[in-house]
């Protein structure tokens, strides 16, 4: 019986060292629940989990914006923290939980047809200058002939008194 109480202890201690040397899991809190994030840009929604102490945050975007559209780049869609979108604020999980936020940007292909109506934009500007200062030149030069005949004296005003008289 001395035996078995030995056996007994000796594999307590032995459990309790073994607990000792086990890393404690840290636990964090999350921040505000999904719904209250939702819309704010994703940099700052990192900023809330990083200050929260959270080490596994990554980003994935979402490649549906349109050129012109209401919701803004870098708007959150939906958060994932350990696979769960429907969390709650201030549960404590493991910090090293996975948190995923996905957030809105544009599509490569957007944002090509975005170029493609800016360059059109600047190149119809150019046009427009072009014929504006072209119109310019046109009137400075017929501007320019009549006060070569005003300072002779031979505009079409003063040639038209004279013909009067």
């Amino acid at each position: 019986m001395l035996k078995k109480t030995g056996r007994i202890l000796a594999a307590a201690i032995v459990s309790i060292m073994l607990m000792a040397c086990a890393k404690p899991v840290d636990k964090v809190q999350t921040p505000a629940d999904n719904r209250l994030e939702r819309g704010r840009n994703y940099k700052e929604v990192i900023e809330d989990f990083e200050d929260k102490g959270f080490t596994n945050i990554r980003t994935e975007p979402i490649a549906d914006q349109v050129y012109g559209r209401s919701i803004r780049d870098g708007e959150v869609d939906h958060i994932s923290v350990g696979g769960d979108i429907n969390y709650d604020s201030g549960v404590l999980v493991p910090a090293d939980t996975e948190v995923v936020i996905y957030y809105h940007t544009y599509s490569k292909k957007s944002i090509e047809e975005a170029a493609a109506k800016e360059a059109e934009k600047a190149e119809k500007a150019k046009e427009k200058e072009e014929n504006t200062s072209e119109d310019q030149d046109k009137s400075s030069k017929d501007g320019s002939s009549k006060d070569k005949d005003s300072k002779d004296g031979n505009s079409k005003d003063s040639k038209d008194k004279d013909s009067k008289e």
